[in-house]
C-alpha cells in the first residue's frame, strides 16, 4: 500500500528553459514526494495521468496565454489545468502559470498598466493574511516580480495579495489551489541571468527612465535572503499540501 501511493509525484510544468523551478525546487526536493520538471515545447508533450499526481506546479513564461497559434502546446495545457482542478490536486501557478489558472476559471488576462520588473511591496488582503500559504509573509514583503500581463481576479476566488502597480497578485482557489503572479521562486543567480539576458536589451531601452536593470541587480543582495526564507515557508507549505493527496 506504501509503495501505490509513493508513485505520486509532483509534476512542475516549464515553458521556458531559463524560467526554473530555483527555490521552489529546492523545497520539493527535501520532501518525499518524487519531483518531475517537463518542459512544454511541443503540443504533444506527454502529461501524466491526474491518478498519478499528487500536486501541479505551472511556472512562468513570455508568452501570453491567447498565444495559442504561436504556441500550440498553450491549449492542451489549459485542458489539463482544467482536468486537475476538476480532480481537486493542490496546484500552483506562478505569473504565466497563474494567468493560466485566472484564464481557465473564468477570469480575463490583459496587459497591466505598467510592467513589474524588479522588487516591490507585496501587500497581503484580509484574506491573504488568513491564507495557509501566505499567512507566514509579513502583511508587507519585498518580492521579486517580472510581468507585463496582469489578470482578473476569478469569481468566487478570495484575492489575496496586491502591489500598488497592479492589484490582482494572488488568489486561491476553493482551498487546493493557488495563483502568484510574483516569483518567490527567484534565486539571486536567476534574477542576475534574466537581467543579463541579450533579449532585453532592446526591452531596457524601451523602458529607459522607467524601469533600471543596473539598479535591479544592486537591491539583489538586499532582499534576496528574505526572499528564499519565505520560499522555504510557503513553498514549504504548499509540499505538505501534496504529500497529504497522496
Amino acid at each position: 500500500m506504501v509503495k501505490e501511493k509513493m508513485k505520486k509525484k509532483i509534476i512542475i510544468l516549464e515553458h521556458v528553459e531559463k524560467e526554473r523551478p530555483g527555490y521552489l525546487l529546492d523545497v520539493m526536493r527535501k520532501g518525499p514526494l518524487p519531483v518531475e520538471c517537463i518542459l512544454l515545447s511541443e503540443p504533444h508533450t506527454p502529461l501524466p495521468e491526474p491518478k498519478d499526481l499528487a500536486g501541479l506546479v505551472i511556472m512562468g513564461g513570455y508568452m501570453d496565454v491567447d498565444e495559442v497559434d504561436q504556441y500550440p502546446f498553450l491549449l492542451p495545457e489549459m485542458k489539463y489545468i482544467e482536468k486537475i482542478l476538476q480532480e481537486k490536486i493542490p496546484t500552483l501557478g506562478i505569473c504565466l502559470g497563474s494567468q493560466l489558472m485566472a484564464h481557465v476559471l473564468g477570469g480575463m488576462v490583459y496587459e497591466n498598466a505598467k510592467r513589474e520588473i524588479g522588487y516591490y511591496p507585496l501587500e497581503l488582503t484580509l484574506d491573504g493574511q488568513k491564507d495557509d500559504l501566505l499567512m507566514h509573509m509579513n502583511v508587507k514583503e519585498m518580492v521579486f516580480q517580472w510581468h507585463r500581463d496582469t489578470f482578473e481576479i476569478p469569481k468566487g476566488c478570495p484575492h489575496l495579495a496586491k502591489t500598488p502597480l497592479c492589484p490582482a497578485q494572488a488568489f486561491r482557489y476553493q482551498d487546493f489551489a493557488w495563483a502568484f503572479q510574483f516569483h518567490l521562486e527567484v534565486t539571486g543567480k536567476m534574477a542576475r541571468d534574466w537581467l543579463h539576458e541579450p533579449k532585453q536589451i532592446p526591452v531596457w531601452k524601451k523602458l529607459k527612465g522607467e524601469i533600471d536593470p543596473v539598479e535591479i541587480e544592486k537591491k539583489i543582495p538586499q532582499f534576496d535572503p528574505r526572499c528564499k526564507e519565505l520560499a522555504g515557508k510557503v513553498f514549504g507549505v504548499f509540499a505538505k499540501k501534496c504529500q497529504q493527496n497522496v
